[in-house]
């Protein structure tokens, strides 16, 4: 099948097939834990009296999100809680990069665009369950309840990976760990010298600190407030 030309393909064939409807599962699902961790652990933290310096602390279970390229009840103790955070965003993360080499793989060139919009917005759609549903039915049902639910979710993600197959690549794919992993970061220090990959990583790690810690104490600071 030859390649296809940005000027082959109308806007009707590239968005309704079946590759844009699996970025719209893809999308959902990359987005879920995330706002999970971000919108409904803080409520949850907040309504059972946490500190919210300890909220605070907890926007760093989102590094996995920021360093994705390297890779329960009230009773329980608030460390345990924070190990199963980041656990949560370690395979979020994981799951994240993933799913962006899969779509690069997925979608041809003159389809790149719409499928990246396409992803991105069903990401942020996500943000509505743990965001604003889940709060609505902590209002009616135990946490336990509410986490399951929200969880429930993933299912068609879950259902969606079974069903996919994998792409057709352009390129024969690496053939051992080194050129997978030890390369790209080999062409990415030299490329430039040490020096500028060391600001480039920083600036990675510094750009959404605050706007993270910012975040985690969004939802605590409106049930702070009656709402």
């Amino acid at each position: 099948m030859p390649p296809m030309s940005a000027s082959s393909v109308s806007w009707r064939q590239a968005l309704f097939n079946r590759r844009m409807l699996i970025c719209v599962f893809t999308g959902f699902s990359s987005g879920l834990p995330l706002y999970l961790l971000i919108n409904l652990l803080p409520a949850w933290l907040r309504v059972e009296h946490v500190d919210l310096t300890a909220i605070g602390l907890f926007a760093l279970v989102r590094f996995p999100f920021t360093w994705k390229f390297l890779w329960l009840q009230p009773q329980l103790d608030l460390w345990t809680i924070a190990y199963l955070a980041a656990a949560v965003a370690f395979f979020a993360a994981t799951q994240d990069i993933v799913l962006d080499a899969y779509r690069r793989e997925l979608l041809p060139d003159p389809e790149l665009g719409l499928g990246n919009a396409i992803h991105v917005q069903a990401y942020r759609i996500s943000s509505l369950v743990p965001g604003a549903l889940a709060l609505i039915l902590a209002d009616h049902f135990p946490w336990q309840t509410v986490f399951t639910v929200t969880a429930l979710f993933m299912l068609p993600g879950i259902a969606n990976t079974l069903l996919v197959g994998e792409p057709r690549l352009a390129r024969p794919a690496p053939r051992t760990l080194a050129e997978a992993v030890v390369e790209p970061f080999h062409e990415f220090i030299t490329r430039s010298g040490w020096q500028q990959a060391l600001l480039v990583v920083a600036f990675i790690f510094f750009y959404k600190l605050g706007d993270s810690m910012a975040t985690a104490l969004a939802t605590p600071f409106y049930l702070d407030m009656g709402f």
